[in-house]
Protein backbone atom coordinates (compact mmCIF):
# COMPACT_ATOMS: atom_id res chain seq x y z
CA UNK A 1 0.00 0.00 0.00
CA UNK A 2 2.99 2.03 0.56
CA UNK A 3 3.12 2.85 -3.04
CA UNK A 4 0.10 5.18 -3.35
CA UNK A 5 1.49 8.50 -5.09
CA UNK A 6 1.47 11.12 -2.20
CA UNK A 7 -1.60 12.92 -4.23
CA UNK A 8 -3.88 10.38 -3.80
CA UNK A 9 -2.68 9.84 -0.33
CA UNK A 10 -3.91 12.97 0.69
CA UNK A 11 -7.53 12.14 -0.91
CA UNK A 12 -7.84 8.81 1.10
CA UNK A 13 -10.29 8.80 4.07
CA UNK A 14 -7.30 7.92 6.44
CA UNK A 15 -5.85 11.09 5.54
CA UNK A 16 -8.79 12.69 5.83
CA UNK A 17 -9.49 11.45 9.17
CA UNK A 18 -6.14 12.19 10.78
CA UNK A 19 -5.99 15.79 9.14
CA UNK A 20 -9.07 16.33 10.30
CA UNK A 21 -7.98 15.26 13.89
CA UNK A 22 -4.71 17.47 13.76
CA UNK A 23 -7.14 20.36 12.46
CA UNK A 24 -9.09 19.97 15.46
CA UNK A 25 -6.28 19.79 17.98
CA UNK A 26 -4.73 22.83 16.81
CA UNK A 27 -8.51 24.78 17.02
CA UNK A 28 -8.28 25.45 12.79
CA UNK A 29 -5.61 28.02 14.04
CA UNK A 30 -2.11 28.32 11.68
CA UNK A 31 0.54 27.54 14.52
CA UNK A 32 2.58 30.09 12.94
CA UNK A 33 1.10 33.27 12.63
CA UNK A 34 -2.14 32.38 14.13
CA UNK A 35 -4.43 33.01 11.79
CA UNK A 36 -8.19 31.61 11.21
CA UNK A 37 -9.19 33.07 8.14
CA UNK A 38 -6.90 31.57 5.89
CA UNK A 39 -6.61 28.25 4.16
CA UNK A 40 -5.24 25.14 6.83
CA UNK A 41 -2.70 22.57 5.56
CA UNK A 42 -1.82 20.21 7.92
CA UNK A 43 2.07 20.08 7.45
CA UNK A 44 4.43 16.64 8.07
CA UNK A 45 7.44 18.07 10.21
CA UNK A 46 9.62 15.18 8.49
CA UNK A 47 8.81 12.60 5.96
CA UNK A 48 9.69 9.11 6.34
CA UNK A 49 10.21 7.00 3.43
CA UNK A 50 7.89 4.46 2.68
CA UNK A 51 5.66 5.78 5.31
CA UNK A 52 1.89 6.73 4.38
CA UNK A 53 0.76 10.40 4.78
CA UNK A 54 -1.67 9.58 7.81
CA UNK A 55 0.95 7.30 9.60
CA UNK A 56 2.98 9.71 11.32
CA UNK A 57 2.41 10.41 14.89
CA UNK A 58 -0.04 13.13 15.74
CA UNK A 59 3.70 15.56 17.51
CA UNK A 60 4.94 15.30 13.36
CA UNK A 61 2.41 17.22 12.30
CA UNK A 62 0.86 20.73 12.27
CA UNK A 63 -1.84 23.25 11.30
CA UNK A 64 -0.15 25.84 8.86
CA UNK A 65 -2.23 28.54 7.52
CA UNK A 66 -1.52 27.91 3.13
CA UNK A 67 1.13 31.34 3.04
CA UNK A 68 2.92 29.91 5.93
CA UNK A 69 3.11 26.25 4.47
CA UNK A 70 4.68 27.91 1.04
CA UNK A 71 7.23 29.91 2.85
CA UNK A 72 8.18 27.05 5.24
CA UNK A 73 8.72 24.66 2.03
CA UNK A 74 11.09 27.71 0.36
CA UNK A 75 13.02 28.10 3.58
CA UNK A 76 13.83 24.16 3.58
CA UNK A 77 14.79 24.12 0.42
CA UNK A 78 17.05 27.53 1.12
CA UNK A 79 18.16 25.93 4.34
CA UNK A 80 18.81 22.16 2.24
CA UNK A 81 20.86 24.45 -0.18
CA UNK A 82 22.93 25.94 2.42
CA UNK A 83 23.30 22.73 4.21
CA UNK A 84 24.60 21.37 0.61
CA UNK A 85 27.38 24.56 1.03
CA UNK A 86 28.42 24.00 4.65
CA UNK A 87 31.54 22.06 6.09
CA UNK A 88 30.92 19.52 8.19
CA UNK A 89 32.56 21.03 11.46
CA UNK A 90 30.73 24.07 10.58
CA UNK A 91 27.40 22.42 10.72
CA UNK A 92 28.93 20.39 14.47
CA UNK A 93 29.80 23.87 15.57
CA UNK A 94 26.11 25.46 14.56
CA UNK A 95 24.33 22.80 16.31
CA UNK A 96 26.20 22.53 18.85
CA UNK A 97 25.63 26.38 19.80
CA UNK A 98 22.00 25.38 19.19
CA UNK A 99 21.69 22.83 21.58
CA UNK A 100 23.47 24.82 23.84
CA UNK A 101 20.91 25.94 27.02
CA UNK A 102 21.62 29.34 28.26
CA UNK A 103 24.39 31.76 27.53
CA UNK A 104 25.90 30.41 30.54
CA UNK A 105 29.36 31.86 32.61
CA UNK A 106 32.38 34.42 31.04
CA UNK A 107 34.30 31.10 30.16
CA UNK A 108 31.51 29.58 28.29
CA UNK A 109 30.92 32.88 26.13
CA UNK A 110 34.30 32.37 25.53
CA UNK A 111 34.20 29.27 23.63
CA UNK A 112 31.22 30.69 21.83
CA UNK A 113 33.12 34.36 20.50
CA UNK A 114 36.06 31.90 19.36
CA UNK A 115 33.57 29.92 16.95
CA UNK A 116 30.83 32.00 15.20
CA UNK A 117 29.06 29.35 13.53
CA UNK A 118 28.57 28.02 17.05
CA UNK A 119 27.91 31.08 18.29
CA UNK A 120 25.08 31.80 15.51
CA UNK A 121 23.87 28.09 16.55
CA UNK A 122 23.17 29.96 19.93
CA UNK A 123 21.77 33.08 18.55
CA UNK A 124 19.33 30.84 16.42
CA UNK A 125 17.76 29.39 19.34
CA UNK A 126 17.64 32.13 21.06
CA UNK A 127 15.57 34.12 18.56
CA UNK A 128 12.95 31.01 18.40
CA UNK A 129 11.75 32.79 21.47
CA UNK A 130 12.06 36.27 20.67
CA UNK A 131 9.17 38.96 19.00
CA UNK A 132 10.28 40.57 16.16
CA UNK A 133 11.43 43.85 17.39
CA UNK A 134 13.83 41.97 20.26
CA UNK A 135 14.61 39.74 17.34
CA UNK A 136 15.92 42.55 15.01
CA UNK A 137 18.19 43.82 17.38
CA UNK A 138 20.01 40.10 17.76
CA UNK A 139 19.97 39.81 14.59
CA UNK A 140 22.03 42.80 14.17
CA UNK A 141 24.13 42.27 17.29
CA UNK A 142 24.78 38.54 15.95
CA UNK A 143 25.59 40.34 12.59
CA UNK A 144 28.35 42.46 14.00
CA UNK A 145 29.32 39.67 16.19
CA UNK A 146 29.59 37.53 13.44
CA UNK A 147 31.57 40.12 11.05
CA UNK A 148 34.15 41.77 13.80
CA UNK A 149 35.20 37.52 14.43
CA UNK A 150 35.90 37.36 10.67
CA UNK A 151 37.45 40.53 10.84
CA UNK A 152 39.95 38.69 13.32
CA UNK A 153 40.42 36.08 11.53
CA UNK A 154 41.87 37.76 8.66
CA UNK A 155 45.62 37.70 7.85
CA UNK A 156 47.33 40.68 8.94
CA UNK A 157 43.95 41.80 11.19
CA UNK A 158 44.43 43.65 14.41
CA UNK A 159 43.16 41.80 17.61
CA UNK A 160 39.97 43.49 18.59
Amino acid sequence: MASIPYARQLRHPNWQRKRLQILERDEWTCQACLARDRELHVHHKVYVKGRLAWEYADDELRTLCKPCHDNWHAGAEHLKHLLAEIHPWELAELLTGYLSSAWGPPEERALFEASPMRYAGLVLRTLEAMDWEDAEAAHRFARDRFMASVNRAKPGSKPG
